[in-house]
């Protein structure tokens, strides 16, 4: 079981533990129970509303957290796609998003061009006489396309937020008209 779902059954179990043992300390005329146990339970409460929003935290996988690394290190160092290398950027993602990323799979991300590509419309290309590869390119499209579409979602990600919100969503639009 995870450490926060068992610290949640807890926090429940603890909570009727003490509605329990206090239960004799409500005051049926006035609707109300002894201070103590108002206490308790609001410092349980407490506990549990922490507990809560500590795991609200967007989770994402490795490919929407290396585009956000590509698009920010192509605006921080002003370059282009061509100079960087797939390993550092598969790295710097892990770091920056330790424990965001859920699927840490690489599979099928051999380039930074199969991750984020140049030009999207050409590298998802639906439009040759091959039928097979045009499901597969299509396919694939929408793997893209959600990606952007999560990262423009989960803003919270980015931390050049202006210019990299500009840039993702412009090949947004892109993917979607073509």
């Amino acid at each position: 079981m995870e450490k926060t779902t068992k610290q949640a059954f807890e926090n429940i179990l603890e909570i009727r533990k003490l509605t329990d043992r206090y239960s004799n300390s409500f005051n049926k005329e006035t609707g109300t129970f002894d201070t103590e146990i108002l206490n308790k339970l609001e410092g349980l409460i407490q506990k549990q509303r922490n507990l809560d929003l500590r795991n609200y935290v967007h989770k994402i996988s490795l490919r929407i957290a290396a585009i956000i690394v590509i698009e920010e290190t192509m605006i921080r160092k002003n370059c282009s796609r061509d100079f960087l290398e797939l390993l550092s950027i598969f790295n710097q993602a892990k770091v920056r998003y330790k424990t965001q990323i859920t699927n840490r799979s690489t599979k099928g991300f051999a380039t930074i061009e199969s991750i984020h590509p140049k030009h999207p419309c050409q590298f998802y290309d639906t439009t040759t006489d091959d039928q097979i590869l045009n499901k597969s390119n299509l396919r694939k499209k929408g793997g893209y396309k959600s990606a952007l579409e999560k990262i423009l979602h989960g803003k919270e990600w980015l931390e050049i937020l202006n210019q990299t919100e500009t840039n993702i969503s412009d090949i947004l639009s892109i993917v979607k008209t073509c």
